[in-house]
């Protein structure tokens, strides 16, 4: 009788990402919805493109600053005009209509109020004299907080995807050091 061997531990991953990687998928359309919703029928050939629904890192930072960009900009309509621009950049669909959450019942009064104020300044130094009228501060403030936004959004995204990929690669290095000893 051969003797027993002492079974190796195998190491499992939580699985709590992959439940979460699975609902995720589940709440993304299939191609066959998009292409039979009759609303989306004059852009559904667009929509079904692969590339706007794939989780990678430049499509994600785009999707972001042109949602974070749309979300802060447009008072209504978001989403749509998030999903509009994001199409000719091949931008993540759901990235792009997310990051449009940025303005909500619940920050539009401060995001209104801050643009307000950082326009009315902007206005005043470039200008000099008079106060400007609000809808132009509110207006020159909402484009400037929609470009900054964007910047650091796309900037955000690409620093923390680089990280996580070093990050992994190390954990991969230091598992096949360890294997080696």
């Amino acid at each position: 009788m051969e003797p027993m061997r002492p079974r190796l531990s195998v190491i499992r991953e939580d699985p709590a990402p992959q439940r979460v990687r699975r609902w995720a998928a589940s709440l993304v359309p299939t191609r066959r919805a998009i292409l039979e919703n009759r609303l989306l029928r004059p852009i559904a050939h667009r929509l079904a493109d692969p590339a706007l629904w794939r989780f990678r890192r430049r499509p994600v930072r785009s999707g972001v600053a042109i949602g974070l960009f749309c979300g802060l900009v447009v008072p209504v309509g978001q989403m749509p005009l998030a999903v509009v621009a994001a199409l000719p950049r091949r931008a993540n669909l759901i990235a792009a209509t997310t990051a449009t959450l940025v303005s909500n019942p619940v920050t539009c009064g401060p995001i209104y109020l801050l643009a307000y104020r950082l326009g009315g300044s902007v206005i005043t130094a470039i200008a000099g004299g008079d106060r400007p009228s609000a809808v132009a501060s509110t207006v020159v403030g909402l484009i400037c907080m929609a470009v900054v936004g964007a910047l650091l959004g796309f900037a955000t995204v690409d620093l923390l995807w680089r990280r996580r990929i070093v990050t992994r690669r190390r954990a991969s290095q230091a598992s096949r050091r360890a294997a080696q000893t």
